[in-house]
C-alpha cells in the first residue's frame, strides 16, 4: 500500500527585510493511503521561502476530529502529523462486569448476547466509563480521507 503524499500550494507570502511569512496550504489523502511514519512529508525550509530558520507554524485546524501538527524540527525534512484523542474505558468494580460482559481481569471486552449495557452519568471516580485520554499519532494503518490543512510559516 502506497504512503499518503501532499499536494503543498503556497498561497500568499509576505517577505519584509528581516521575516518571512508563507501562508500554505496541504491536501492529502484519499482514504486507501496509509499514513507514513513520522508524518506526511511536505518538503524542506526552501520550498516555504525560508533559507536560514523556521521559526513556527500556526495551523488552521479543520473540524474533523483529528489535531494537525507541522513537524520542523527537521527543517530539512517538514511534516506534517496527525493525532487522535485517546479514549480510555474505565470499570470501577470487577463484581458487575460479568453481567457487562466484561472480562475485567484481562481488560478486555467480549461478546454479550444478552443484550447492551450503558453506564449512565459515567463518573470516573464512581461509575468508570469512556474517559478522556491524551492526544497520540495515527498510527500508519491510517487511510486518511481527502482533506486540506492550511497553515502559515514564519522565519527567516
Amino acid at each position: 500500500m502506497a504512503d499518503v503524499a501532499a499536494t503543498v500550494t503556497i498561497l500568499e507570502r509576505d517577505f519584509t527585510d528581516f521575516n518571512k511569512e508563507t501562508l500554505a496550504q496541504a491536501a492529502f489523502g484519499n482514504g486507501t493511503d496509509n499514513y507514513p511514519s513520522g508524518g506526511i512529508p511536505l518538503g524542506d525550509k526552501s520550498r516555504f521561502g525560508m533559507h536560514k530558520k523556521v521559526k513556527r507554524v500556526f495551523v488552521e485546524q479543520p473540524i474533523d476530529g483529528y489535531f494537525y501538527k507541522i513537524d520542523y524540527s527537521n527543517e530539512a525534512d517538514i511534516r506534517l502529523r496527525i493525532f487522535q484523542a485517546c479514549l480510555d474505558l474505565k470499570f470501577i468494580d470487577g463484581s458487575g462486569g460479568a453481567s457487562l460482559g466484561v472480562d475485567v481481569a484481562n481488560a478486555e471486552l467480549e461478546v454479550n448476547n444478552t443484550g447492551g449495557k450503558t453506564i449512565l452519568g459515567a463518573d470516573a471516580a464512581t461509575k468508570g466509563g469512556v474517559l478522556p485520554g491524551p492526544l497520540a499519532e495515527v498510527p500508519t494503518s491510517h487511510k486518511p480521507p481527502a482533506t486540506v490543512v492550511k497553515f502559515e510559516i514564519k522565519g527567516v
